[in-house]
C-alpha cells in the first residue's frame, strides 16, 4: 500500500518484527522531515534521480548523492533527504526495534 506524504510517497515492500524493507520516491525540490530513530539501524540505496543526503548535524554533514550510491543511519543519528529538479527513488532497509514511537522529528 502506498502512503503519500507531503514530499512524496513510500511503499512498504516487507515488513518483519525486526525488518522493513520499504520503496521510498522524493517528489522535485522537496525533503523529508530532519530526525532520528531510536533503536533501529537504516540503510538506504538510491535508485534513481540525485540529491542530497544530512546525516548528523545539518550544517556540517551534508553530501550530494546519486543513483547507486548507500548510506547507513545509525541508531539515534539525524537524517534527511533532499532533492533539486528530479525524483528520487531509495530502497530503505530498517533494522531494529521497529516501533512507530521510537521516531523523533525535529523538522518539517
Amino acid at each position: 500500500m502506498r502512503i503519500e506524504r507531503q514530499w512524496g510517497w513510500y511503499e512498504t515492500l516487507l515488513e518483519e518484527p525486526k525488518l522493513v524493507i520499504r520503496r521510498i520516491c522524493l517528489n522535485p525540490e522537496s525533503c523529508t522531515p530532519l530526525k532520528y530513530e531510536t533503536h533501529v539501524t537504516k540503510y538506504w540505496t538510491l535508485i534513481e534521480g540525485s540529491g542530497s543526503v544530512c546525516l548528523g548535524k545539518p550544517d556540517k554533514s551534508t553530501w550530494r548523492t546519486a543513483a547507486g550510491s548507500t548510506w547507513k543511519v545509525h541508531d539515534k543519528m539525524m537524517h534527511q533527504l533532499a532533492t533539486e529538479k528530479e525524483a528520487l527513488l531509495i530502497i530503505e532497509v530498517i533494522c531494529g526495534n521497529i516501533a512507530e514511537n521510537n521516531t523523533v522529528v525535529l523538522e518539517v
